[in-house]
């Protein structure tokens, strides 16, 4: 999504403050490529918004994961022990502990990490 003069909709005015060495390096950035301080900080705007859109994608994905009938759920020291077994010559797996839980949590009970079998590829910490 790059920041053309001929996007089909029209622009918007946006008002931000920046730190005067921001401001700055703008400038100096538009004098030497040739192209406005808006067309710049559109850029840099439209730039993170596609690259830390991921970021939500994931944590949507997670959480429906997690919230899923089935997923499982581990003691936080069951996955310790496990993180903490890689590379020495005791193998653990957490999923096959006696201390390992398939339930759900309230809000009062510590945290739990989820590890959804179905998909078999994250552990993610609730």
């Amino acid at each position: 999504m790059t920041h053309s003069p001929h996007q089909q909709r029209p622009a918007i005015t946006l008002s931000i403050r920046i730190q005067s060495e921001v401001r700055d390096q703008l400038e100096e950035l538009a004098n030497a490529t040739g192209r406005t301080k808006s067309f710049l900080a559109a850029e840099a705007i439209e730039h993170y918004l596609e690259t830390h859109a991921w970021q939500v994608k994931a944590i949507e994905k997670s959480v429906k994961k997690a919230n899923s009938k089935k997923a499982k759920f581990i003691d936080h020291q069951n996955v310790s022990d496990w993180l903490n077994s890689w590379g020495t010559d005791a193998s653990y797996n957490p999923l096959q502990s006696e201390n390992s839980c398939n339930r759900r949590r309230s809000r009062a009970q510590p945290p739990l990490t989820c590890y959804n079998s179905a998909f078999n590829d994250k552990i993610h910490t609730r």
